[in-house]
């Protein structure tokens, strides 16, 4: 070969090298772009997660303490006989029950009354006295507004203060203004957690100029030259027009990112700023090595890359997996449809948000097995994804729970589309090649155009009300979220947030209904109810809060407090008059699970000095069905020490004679269903199936009550099937103890 063309083929395969290092270089550039754009998302994500995070715990707490005065601010309105010692004392009681430092009532002519935790009261205080940011709001809430002072010196609590004051309004007018202030170490203590950027940085609160609103050892975040002269500029713009941002510094060697996010309380934002780990420079620079390296070692290097980009790859496929995703079906799950859920209450559409429940997914994962039960959820999954259109979002929430967000408001064709999906899943059970039908049911909440008022978490709250309505329904039943569903939503949180202090205060009152025996007519005992009366003298039902007791768990402590005053009342009477009727009171399932239980309950009956015969202790059959050993082992302490067992509402769910053989009880009370029935078609059947039950009972020696009797019918019914005793509105409705002592024990009629 001749010397020029093998100087053009060196030529060329140079030319060649030369390309092909160029073509990875730029590749290598491009990947590392990539990865530093990824990289820089992942920082900024978390330092923004993090800081809205606290915003929205920031603005929450604010709103809570807003609500709190607005509540007693009510309260205030009802109470217009009140004269200014008993309104001190009972200013002076709410700051006692609340994190307020100082409370106050200003009425509109400048003098009000001052309570503070630790001092005295002050009942002759004028607004002069007070400092003049809290004078402010005072002013505003005289106007009709509510208004927050922001972080104020009180220099006789020598100490940072934040103040809230709201109007007082009588039939309709203004007559004063209720301001509370808290210590601002409160936002302190939630901005310095240890745990902020874990360790790596902090979140301070600054104003629209930049200060800090709480003070530290430097006045402002431009303290110091850290910011150049266009970036201090950007971010006092950002701060004084209220928008969020993210920005850079470079700090003695160290990079650190910063995320500024305004909130709704007056003009601050908050200023969260992390370190950037130094591990990512290294990164950067072995980086760069390796592009280097890809000239002295082309094939290898090209293999590392299209390795390492498709490890990468994978490896950032497996974390969005893990993180967004369902393991069992694949769907969104709970934390990426909240996401998304916030994203759209942003926004100016209307959406519905539904959840749906597969009705006794329980029992399907026990008959039929897990393999089934998950091949179910699949199914589901794959239904709502083939009925979802462009733009709309679902997730498997918890368990059977399913949420999806469509693109729709009129009630009508969200109906269809559910009903849609919900057909399309019940013909999944033809595979099991069984006579079972999967039933359906849905809670619906709308999301309406426009500005939206709730967050995420409360539009997520109002489905879930509404998916609990439905659950009460038969079949597949849809239902929407409505105001009467508002309203229990707003009872719920009262009841939830007040139950404690409504305990502490007596707000649950005991209740008394008669209990006589058939055959003489004579009284023979009582059974014990309640009610809660807070002090507006508005009654609270117990099917209003029994059940979210029974969730929370609260019954049992209310269940405690109960049988105290039971104890109380029998020593009364005894002390008062000498007679005395047994009283039965409620005791819920959980109070058997405690270990002191036995023991409280006799440290009860010792400290009033009362027998525990003259106690009747009640429980539902429910309890007995799930551990009746258990059940007999507390039983029989309890019986030991001379209380009797009763067991109530005997028929309304899972009735069994099996019960009544193996539980050791003293009395059966027979639900009121069983009265209803009588009244039925099938009279004769179920006169003959109470009658055995009372004659079984009777050889077993435990003493049948009927309940629910309203009629001379009723009771001659029942007298003539043997029944002991009879116990309804026929006789007398539950009534407060005063009214039962006068109508009952006075004329001795015990």
């Amino acid at each position: 070969m001749k010397e020029g063309t093998i100087e053009k083929h060196l030529k060329r395969m140079t030319v060649l090298v030369v390309v092909i290092s160029l073509v990875i270089l730029g590749a290598g550039g491009v990947v590392t772009l990539s990865l530093n754009r990824v990289r820089q998302e992942g920082i900024d994500n978390r330092i923004q997660g993090e800081v809205e995070s606290y915003k929205e715990e920031l603005e929450q707490k604010i709103r809570t303490d807003f609500q709190i005065v607005y509540t007693l601010a009510a309260f205030l309105e009802f109470n217009q006989g009140l004269d200014k010692e008993n309104f001190s004392r009972g200013l002076l009681e709410s700051n006692n029950h609340n994190n307020f430092v100082r409370m106050g009532y200003f009425s509109k002519n400048g003098r009000g009354v001052r309570v503070t935790r630790g001092q005295d009261m002050e009942t002759d205080v004028t607004l002069e006295e007070i400092s003049p940011r809290i004078q402010e709001i005072v002013r505003s809430a005289w106007e009709g507004a509510e208004a927050f002072s922001g972080i104020s010196y009180d220099e006789k609590l020598e100490k940072d203060v934040i103040g809230y004051a709201v109007p007082v309004y009588r039939n309709g007018e203004i007559i004063g203004a209720l301001v509370a202030t808290e210590a601002a170490d409160s936002l302190r203590k939630m901005l310095n957690g240890e745990t902020i950027f874990a360790g790596n940085g902090y979140i301070r609160l600054v104003d629209s100029q930049g200060n800090y609103v709480l003070p530290y050892e430097e006045d402002s975040v431009f303290y110091g030259d850290y910011f150049s002269a266009d970036e201090k500029e950007r971010i006092e713009e950002t701060l004084q027009e209220g928008r969020s941002c993210f920005t850079s510094v470079r700090y003695n060697g160290n990079l650190f990112r910063i995320y500024i996010a305004a909130t709704d309380i007056r003009d601050w934002s908050l200023f969260g700023i992390e370190s950037v780990n130094e591990v990512n420079r290294f990164t950067s620079q072995m980086i760069l090595i390796t592009r280097i390296a890809f000239s002295l070692v082309l094939a290898v290097v090209i293999l590392l890359i299209f390795y390492g980009y498709r490890a990468l790859k994978k490896k950032n496929r497996e974390l969005i997996q893990y993180a967004y995703y369902d393991p069992l079906t694949g769907a969104y799950n709970s934390e990426k449809f909240q996401q998304e859920l916030t994203e759209v209450m942003k926004g100016q559409e209307a959406w519905a948000l539904a959840g749906m429940n597969i009705r006794q997914f329980k029992f399907i994962n026990e008959i039929f097995g897990r393999n089934q039960a998950d091949s179910l959820l699949c199914h589901v999954k794959e239904v709502m994804e083939n009925n979802m259109e462009e733009g709309e979002y679902f997730c498997r929430n918890s368990a059977d729970m399913f949420l999806m967000l469509l693109k729709a408001s009129d009630k009508k064709i969200i109906q269809e589309r559910i009903r849609k999906i919900m057909g399309d899943i019940s013909a999944f059970s033809a595979n099991w090649r069984r006579n079972y039908e999967i039933q359906m049911y849905c809670g619906i909440s709308l999301i309406p155009a426009g500005g939206k008022k709730d967050t995420a978490t409360m539009q997520t709250t109002h489905t879930m009300f509404a998916l609990e309505k439905a659950r009460t329904l038969p079949r597949n039943s849809i239902w929407f979220y409505d105001l009467e569903l508002h309203q229990e939503e707003i009872l719920q949180n009262y009841v939830e947030s007040h139950m404690n202090q409504a305990l502490e205060a007596g707000e649950f009152k005991m209740y008394l209904q008669p209990k006589f025996e058939l055959k003489t007519g004579k009284l023979v005992g009582a059974e014990t109810l309640v009610r809660w009366i807070p002090e507006d003298g508005k009654v609270i039902y117990p099917g209003q809060f029994i059940p979210i007791f029974e969730r929370n768990g609260f019954c049992a402590a209310l269940d405690m407090y109960m049988t105290e005053q039971v104890c109380r009342q029998l020593r009364r009477w005894r002390d008062e008059n000498g007679q005395v009727v047994p009283v039965s009171v409620n005791q819920s399932k959980i109070l058997f699970y405690e270990a002191d239980y036995v023991e409280r309950m006799e440290k009860l009956i010792k400290k009033y000095q009362v027998p525990a015969e003259w106690i009747t202790l009640e429980i539902l059959e429910g309890l007995a069905m799930e551990n009746i050993d258990k059940l007999n082992q507390v039983i029989l302490r309890l019986k030991k020490i001379g209380f009797r067992i009763s067991m109530d509402d005997f028929g309304s769910g899972y009735s069994s004679l099996n019960i009544l053989g193996n539980l050791q009880i003293d009395e059966l009370k027979l639900d009121k269903g069983f009265l209803k029935e009588l009244e039925g078609a099938d009279r004769r059947r179920q006169t003959i199936i109470i009658e055995h039950i009372i004659e079984i009972s009777k050889s077993l020696k435990i003493s049948t009550v009927a309940e629910g009797i309203e009629t001379e019918g009723d009771q001659q019914m029942v007298r003539d099937l043997d029944c002991d005793y009879g116990q309804g509105y026929y006789y007398c409705r539950p009534v407060p103890v005063e009214e039962f002592n006068e109508k009952y024990m006075k004329k001795g009629e015990a």
